[in-house]
């Protein structure tokens, strides 16, 4: 890639931050206004605590009345610490500002894998703005979220 393509790319991705950062400042003040809204998210901080403070994962969960007793393989164990480490830093607003800067992270991938497919700004722009609705509508800070920045980085590690 010579100089005036890396330069065109990098205007191409500012230009991209700077359309979609009030939709991004939107984003991130909803989420930090109503960090948990999902009843699930309490459970993943009970188990993130557990693993604090047992030092390991818990094998049965004798939280869920459900499964009492039963086997149980936590799959989520690292966005669980994660989670709980920060809700213990900030409250409740921790996990979902973990939550947010992963989404952003997203975006950010987003607008790297457009600019290197060389879309025009107005479709990139509209793109992200779809991007960050759907986000917005399903919105927790389960480890769903940690897995949405895992299958990004991964596809822009594949590709490079």
């Amino acid at each position: 890639m010579n100089n005036s393509n890396t330069i065109r790319l990098g205007w191409r991705v500012l230009a991209a931050i700077a359309f979609s950062a009030p939709f991004v400042w939107f984003f991130c003040r909803f989420i930090l206004l109503a960090p948990i809204r999902d009843f699930d998210d309490f459970w993943h901080l009970w188990a993130g605590r557990e693993i604090f403070e047992s030092g390991s994962v818990p094998r049965i969960d004798p939280v869920c009345f459900t499964t009492a007793g039963i086997d149980w393989i936590n799959l989520n164990w690292l966005a669980q610490l994660i989670s709980y480490r920060s809700y213990l830093a900030s409250g409740l607003a921790g996990p979902a500002a973990i939550a947010a800067l992963l989404v952003f992270v997203v975006l950010f991938c987003h607008i790297v894998i457009l600019s290197r497919c060389r879309i025009l700004i107005l479709p990139a722009a509209l793109s992200l703005s779809l991007l960050l609705y759907r986000q917005s509508l399903s919105f927790s800070t389960r480890p769903q979220v940690y897995s949405f920045a895992l299958v990004i980085f991964t596809y822009l590690g594949a590709t490079f």
